[in-house]
């Protein structure tokens, strides 16, 4: 079930951006590596936009009552904190991911365009 979601937000935001690319003359996709640029640009807004309020505002809560939890020596409890001290790694490689999966599909977009 998660994968589907993923998938269908992927569709979703990919279907965002080639109407953007479209309507606004700056993010016209005319060449592949300005396809990839605002590709990326499109992950990095993503990220911002959908990723770190999920993070902070949903995930990090959740982890940190799992790791308050009753039974502190409970091994999903010492997983919650290690996950806590990963906190920073997680961001910065989410942020390369969803740079990845923007420049992907402004590459994509540029080759369904020609």
């Amino acid at each position: 079930m998660g994968f589907l979601l993923f998938m269908i937000t992927a569709v979703i935001i990919s279907m965002i951006y080639n109407y953007v690319s479209e309507r606004v003359r700056i993010f016209r996709i005319s060449s592949m590596p300005k396809g990839i640029g605002t590709g990326m640009l499109a992950g990095v807004i993503v990220w911002g936009v959908l990723f770190l309020p999920m993070h902070y505002y949903v995930i990090q809560p959740a982890l940190s009552s799992m790791a308050n939890g009753l039974n502190p020596g409970n091994l999903d409890s010492s997983i919650a904190d290690q996950l806590i001290q990963l906190s920073d790694s997680i961001i910065l490689g989410s942020l390369a991911l969803h740079m990845l999966f923007g420049g992907v599909m402004g590459f994509c977009s540029r080759l369904a365009l020609t």
